[in-house]
């Protein structure tokens, strides 16, 4: 995947939820700001009980930027919809 978003960086996000939607728009960026990146790795260790490398170049970490959300409910669809953009 990271050669993929390397190569285009569009992205569309979901959930697995059929009932409970939401659908993120978005362009990735390579995350490169080191302070963030070594709280996102001690995050992940700990809910995953896996540390990532981050000098390993084949493994990078992408950032996501959100330019639209669409949202909904499937029992009250499409009353409940809403789109964002930003």
């Amino acid at each position: 995947m990271g050669r993929n978003l390397a190569h285009d960086p569009r992205a569309l996000v979901h959930l697995e939820s059929g009932e409970d939607v939401v659908i993120l728009t978005s362009e990735a960026e390579r995350a490169r700001d080191t302070a963030l990146l070594a709280r996102f790795v001690d995050v992940y260790a700990e809910k995953y009980d896996y540390r990532m490398d981050l000098t390993n170049e084949d493994t990078p970490i992408y950032v996501l930027k959100p330019r639209c959300a669409q949202t909904w409910t499937e029992r009250e669809f499409p009353g409940a919809a809403v789109r964002w953009v930003f």
